[in-house]
C-alpha cells in the first residue's frame, strides 16, 4: 500500500490523480505531520488564561504575543481544560480553538484533570500533584467501581461537551491528557507505569468508542527525566503521536530523542512542551520532530522567573526556514455541503407527537409506495369549521441550529390541495424565535415529497437560535372536517463542513500466476461517518470483479510478462473524492519473455485535433483507452506509418497502447 515501487509496463488508468504522502490516516492534521517529518516542524504556543505580571490573559494572549514580537502567528494553538471548574473559561478556549482552526492552525488541547477522589475545582498542590492509593487505583480501573464511575462522569461533564462541540465544527484536536507519564508527581502516574497505561487505555476507549469522539488525535507524552519510555508505552493502537516535554537537558542529550523515536515506531514525534525555543542546532540534530509548543509564560520566563528566550531568539526561531508558521499552513477547511439528517420517521427515532383541535395519531402505513414505504406514519384528522387552528406537531430529540439549516423535506399524502403553514419552534424555551414556511401539496392519493424553505433570521439570533418542534397547520374550513392528512419522514438538510474521506487500498500482496487475488479497501474511512463508494483503477489487462466493491478480485494471468500490478483506489463520501491510495501485487515466478527486435515508436502530432500518426518499426497492435479504462479503438497496425483518425472521440486525454509479442509502450494522447 505504501512505499510501493512503480510498475514498469502496466498502464495506469488513474495517472493524473496526485500521489499521497508517505502516510495516510483519517486526520488531515496528522497526515500533514507525516508529510513534514524529517524536513520541517511546526511552531506552537500554549495559552493558559492565567495572569502574567499582574495582568489578566485571555484564551489567545500568548499566541498574540508571538505575533507582536515576530509578525508571524504560531502554526499550533495550544490550550488546557485545566482544573478551575470555570465553564466560561473552557468555552472561551473552545471557541478560540475553533477560530484558530478556521484560520488554518493545528489545535493542541490538554487536560490537567482533578483526581477522581476530589471534586472540581481542585488545587495544584494536593490535587493535580497528589497520589492515589493502590485500593483507589483498583477501584478507578475496575468497570463499575465508584471511582471508575466518577472518572467517566467527569469526562462526560468536563471534557466531552467541548470536544463534542469541536467535533461538530469539523475541528481535529491533538489531544494530550495525562502528560509527562514518566513523572511521578501527578495523580495519574502516582503508582507505577502499569496503572498509568491502564488509565490511558480505559480513557482512550471510553472517549473514542463510548462517546464517539473520533476527532481526537491521541498524543502520548513523556518528559526528559529519564529515557526509559518503553515501560510507559500504551501500545501502538493507543496513540497517534509521541511527544516529550523538555524541561531538562532533552534538547542536547539525544538519548531522549532516540528513545522517543524508537517508541513511536514510525509515528510522528514532537516537543510537547518547552520553555526554551529549540535552537537551530536542536532542529538539525533532532530532524524527526514535527512540532514544538512553548508553554505560555515560558516564552519569556521559566517557573522560577528566570529568563528563557530573548526577543531576538524568538524572532530568529520564527524566521528559521525549517520552522512552519501559520501563514505557511495548508488550511483544514473542507467544503460546506448540505447533508440530510432524519429527525422523525415514526419508527424508532425518539419523538413526541400531538395535535390541536383535530386528532393526531401514529398509524400503520396502508398506502406504502416508493416515495414512502415506512411501516408507520402520522395521521391528522381535521375537525369541522376550523381554519389554521388545525395543527399537528412533533417534538424531536435533536435540536436544529438555524445557522446550519438549509431546508426540510417530508413525505405527505394530501387529501386536498389546501395550503399548509409550517412553523419551527423551540418547545423548551419560552419566547424563542420561530420561523415559518408555506407550501401547497398536490391533491393526490399517493405520497409526495414536500420541501420547506423557512423564513430568515437576521442579527445575533441567527447564530444562536435552535428548534426542536415542527408544527403543521392545515388551512381547512369546510364545516365538515374529517380530512385525513398523512405525513412522515421529516428530513432536515443541514449545511455542514464535509471532511474528505481517506482511501486505504490495503497492504501490498504476493501472488502466483493463475491465482485469485482479493484486494481490500475496507480500511478506508470517512471521519464524518458518511457512506463510502469505491472506485478502483486497474492497469490494462486486469479485469476486476466488483461484486463486493470494497473487496474486488481478479485473476493473475498465466504466462504473464508483468512482474507486478499496481491497482489504485479512490473513495467518495457522496460529496468529495479522497486522495488516491495504491496496492502493489507482486507476481512470484512470473514468466519473463525475451525481448527481440526492440520496437521504436513515434507518435505525432500530440496534442492533436483528430489525426494522429504512429510510426513503428514492427508490426504491432494499436489500442486507444479512455482514462476510465474503456477501449475506444483497436487496430492491427503495421510496420511503418499508421494514420489514426480520432476525430469521432471526445476531447480530452487518452492512452495509446502499442504492443507486439515482446514489447509494449504506453503514450498519453491529448485531443484538443
Amino acid at each position: 500500500m505504501k512505499n510501493s515501487t512503480c510498475l514498469i509496463f502496466a498502464l495506469f488508468i488513474s495517472v493524473l490523480i496526485p500521489t499521497l504522502s508517505t502516510a495516510q490516516t483519517k486526520f488531515k492534521t496528522l497526515n500533514y505531520l507525516y508529510s513534514i517529518s524529517g524536513n520541517q516542524l511546526l511552531s506552537g504556543q500554549h495559552n493558559d488564561q492565567k495572569p502574567y505580571q499582574g495582568s489578566p490573559t485571555d484564551a489567545s494572549y500568548w499566541t498574540e504575543e508571538v505575533y507582536n514580537v515576530t509578525g508571524k502567528y504560531p502554526a499550533i494553538y495550544g490550550c488546557d481544560l485545566l482544573f478551575h471548574g470555570n465553564a466560561d473559561m473552557r468555552w472561551e478556549i473552545t471557541y478560540e480553538a475553533e477560530s484558530q482552526w478556521n484560520k488554518g492552525a493545528m489545535v493542541n488541547m490538554m487536560w490537567h484533570a482533578c483526581p477522581p477522589t476530589q471534586s472540581e475545582p481542585c488545587n495544584w498542590n494536593g490535587g493535580i500533584i497528589s497520589a492515589l492509593s493502590s485500593v483507589q487505583w483498583s477501584d478507578l480501573l475496575t468497570d463499575g467501581g465508584t471511582l471508575n464511575g466518577i472518572w467517566k462522569d467527569r469526562i462526560d461533564n468536563i471534557a466531552a461537551p467541548y470536544l463534542q462541540y469541536l467535533k461538530g465544527k469539523g475541528v481535529e484536536v491533538v489531544w494530550r491528557p495525562f502528560h509527562e507519564q514518566n513523572q511521578t508527581i501527578f495523580w495519574w502516574n502516582s503508582m507505577g507505569a502499569e496503572n498509568t497505561k491502564a488509565l490511558w487505555k480505559m480513557t482512550h476507549d471510553y472517549m473514542s468508542n463510548d462517546l464517539g469522539l473520533t476527532n481526537l488525535i491521541w498524543t502520548w507524552d513523556v518528559q526528559d527525566i529519564h529515557a526509559n519510555y518503553a515501560q510507559y508505552n500504551p501500545g501502538e493502537d493507543y496513540f497517534d503521536i509521541a511527544a516529550v516535554d523538555i524541561y531538562g537537558n532533552g534538547f542536547y542529550d539525544l538519548s531522549f530523542y532516540n528513545s522517543l523515536v524508537a517508541e513511536a515506531n514510525g509515528k510522528p514525534v514532537a516537543f510537547g512542551e518547552c520553555f526554551h525555543l529549540p535552537s537551530e542546532s536542536v532542529i538539525n540534530n533532532q530532524p524527526q520532530m514535527s512540532f514544538f509548543m512553548t508553554w505560555a509564560y515560558g516564552l519569556y520566563v521559566d517557573a522560577n522567573d528566570n529568563a528563557t528566550n530573548t526577543v531576538q531568539q524568538i524572532i530568529d526561531t520564527y524566521n528559521n526556514p525549517k520552522i512552519i508558521t501559520l501563514d505557511e499552513m495548508p488550511g483544514w477547511q473542507g467544503d460546506i455541503v448540505t447533508k440530510p439528517t432524519a429527525i422523525v420517521d415514526f419508527e424508532d427515532i425518539p419523538y413526541q407527537q400531538g395535535g390541536w383541535n383535530g386528532t393526531a395519531e401514529v398509524v400503520n402505513n396502508s398506502d406504502a409506495s416508493q416515495v414512502n414505504s415506512s411501516a408507520n406514519v402520522c395521521r391528522y384528522t381535521t375537525p369541522a369549521n376550523k381554519a389554521w387552528n388545525n395543527c399537528a406537531w412533533v417534538i424531536f430529540e435533536e435540536d436544529i441550529k438555524y445557522s446550519e439549516l438549509d431546508y426540510i423535506e417530508f413525505a405527505v399524502r394530501a387529501p386536498s390541495a389546501s395550503q399548509m403553514y409550517v412553523k419551527l419552534e423551540n418547545d423548551d424555551v419560552t419566547g424563542e424565535t420561530q420561523i415559518d414556511a408555506y407550501v401547497t401539496p398536490n391533491e393526490d392519493s399517493d405520497w409526495q415529497l414536500v420541501r420547506l424553505d423557512f423564513s430568515e433570521i437576521v442579527g445575533a439570533e441567527s447564530a444562536t437560535a435552535t428548534f426542536n418542534k415542527l408544527a403543521f397547520f392545515f388551512n381547512v374550513n369546510d364545516n365538515v372536517g374529517g380530512e385525513e392528512w398523512l405525513y412522515d419522514n421529516v428530513i432536515v438538510y443541514k449545511q455542514e463542513l464535509n471532511t474528505s474521506p481517506v482511501a486505504d487500498a490495503g497492504t501490498d500482496l504476493n501472488a502466483q500466476e493463475g491465482e485469485l487475488v482479493v484486494l481490500d479497501g475496507s480500511g478506508s474511512v470517512d471521519s464524518d461517518g458518511d457512506e463510502l463508494s469505491y472506485n478502483w483503477y486497474a492497469p490494462v489487462g486486469v479485469s476486476l470483479d466488483l461484486s463486493d466493491p470494497a473487496k474486488p478480485t481478479f485473476m493473475i494471468p498465466q504466462n504473464t510478462d508483468v512482474s507486478e500490478y499496481e491497482v489504485k483506489l479512490v473513495v467518495n463520501d457522496g460529496f468529495t473524492d479522497s486522495e488516491e491510495d495504491k496496492v502493489v501485487v507482486k507476481i512470484e515466478n512470473a514468466t519473463v519473455l525475451v525481448k527481440k527486435n526492440v520496437m521504436q515508436v513515434s507518435v505525432y502530432p500530440n496534442p492533436s485535433q483528430g489525426i494522429v500518426f504512429v510510426d513503428v518499426t514492427n508490426d504491432a497492435r494499436l489500442e486507444i483507452y479512455s482514462l476510465t479504462g474503456i477501449k475506444a479503438m483497436s487496430i492491427q497496425g503495421f510496420k511503418g506509418r499508421n494514420e489514426l483518425d480520432l476525430s469521432s472521440l471526445n476531447k480530452g486525454m487518452y492512452f495509446l497502447l502499442i504492443q507486439d509479442e515482446y514489447y509494449k509502450e504506453v503514450v498519453h494522447l491529448v485531443l484538443k
